[in-house]
Formats: C-alpha cells, sequence, structure tokens
C-alpha cells in the first residue's frame, strides 16, 4: 500500500523479518560490498560491480525462501527465478535494496521472499501512450527494449533472465521454465486484468 511516514512517501509492506521474530533481513546493497571490491551501495542506477556473479556470490552459502518448491536448494536458483520474473513482466527495478537476505537467530541464511516488483508492465507510461502501442501493434517490440536498469551494464531484461538460468543447475532451470511455460493464455490476460 503507498503510505507516508514522516513526510516521506513511500510503501507500506509486511515485514519479513518481525521486531523480536530473531530475523534480520539484510539488503543486497549491505552485502554486495562483502564480495566487491570499493562497490557503492549509495548509488542509484546503473552501479558498478553488481553483476550476475556478485550476486551470486552473495547468495553462496545460502538456502532458499520458505515456501520455495520441492528440489530447490539454493538461493541462487531462486534468484534466476527472480529474474525471469522480471523479464516477464517489465520490472528493470531490481536495484541492490530489491531483494536481500535473511538470517535467523542460529545464523542460517536464505534468500528473502522476493519483493517491491511494483515498476512493471509499463506503469510510468501515460494512458495515451499505452493505446497507441496496442493501436499500432508495436507491444512486443516496445517490450524487447526492457533493460535492467541497475545491473552493470544495463543487460536486456530477458537476456539478463536467461544468463542467470544458464549459470544455476539444469534442473532448477528447467523446473522455472517448465512452470512459466504452464501458464494458460486465459491465466495471464486474468492476471493482467
Amino acid at each position: 500500500e503507498l503510505g507516508r511516514r514522516h513526510g516521506a512517501r513511500g510503501v507500506i509492506c509486511r515485514t519479513f523479518a518481525p521486531h523480536g521474530s530473531g530475523l534480520a533481513l539484510s539488503n543486497a546493497s549491505e552485502l554486495l560490498p562483502t564480495v566487491v571490491d570499493g562497490y557503492d551501495s549509495q548509488r542509484k542506477r546503473e552501479v558498478p560491480g553488481y553483476t550476475l556473479h556478485a550476486a551470486f556470490a552473495v547468495l553462496d552459502g545460502c538456502g532458499p525462501p520458505p515456501g520455495t518448491p520441492d528440489g530447490m536448494t539454493d538461493a541462487a536458483s531462486v534468484f534466476a527465478a527472480y529474474l525471469m520474473l522480471d523479464a516477464v513482466i517489465g520490472n528493470q527495478d531490481r536495484h541492490h535494496d530489491n531483494w536481500g537476505v535473511i538470517t535467523t537467530a542460529d545464523g542460517t541464511r536464505y534468500l528473502a521472499p522476493a519483493f517491491d516488483q511494483a515498476s512493471c508492465l509499463g506503469y510510468q507510461e501515460n494512458q495515451h501512450k499505452k493505446q497507441r502501442l496496442l493501436a499500432d501493434g508495436i507491444v512486443a517490440s516496445w517490450a524487447r527494449r526492457g533493460r535492467s536498469n541497475h545491473f552493470e551494464g544495463c543487460p536486456n531484461l530477458v537476456d539478463h533472465a536467461v544468463d542467470a538460468l544458464t549459470a544455476v543447475p539444469a534442473a532448477a532451470a528447467q523446473r522455472w521454465l517448465d512452470q512459466l511455460a504452464s501458464v494458460r493464455d486465459d491465466e495471464w490476460t486474468t492476471m493482467l486484468e
């Protein structure tokens, strides 16, 4: 939900690490400097050193989030699915504060559930442009221009997802691709509506 706190605009969302739970959420911006020398965790937009390799290094030794499908045993395989989701919905905003790692009281670490995918589906385009894209039949070419604005090199969203899925175990990548392929056209329509 949209909200304000002390005059600052933001969102209100359920916490992954409620006070007193013994859980602590660390955003990737706090973790990437531990694996990338000179990493600028304050930088906005494209960040040098923010790569798939660096993200996977942060996730090394982490488990998947609770509720992950059976057979997914590593965080990197699930993070690859986050990037696949970004490609599907056109989310160009997977910056280093839009994902993280949760640490339990006993020191167990796992990838936080996905959060903040709101910058997607052309949300910044005005209604007139959306109607023109539809009328001109050029939505597909417009969608292909989607980029990950924060990763080094601002990779194309689809290429970035393919790179991530190629870097994880083949069985995990295939599981996500099968799950994506199983969504019927009428289900897409229902979700988008």
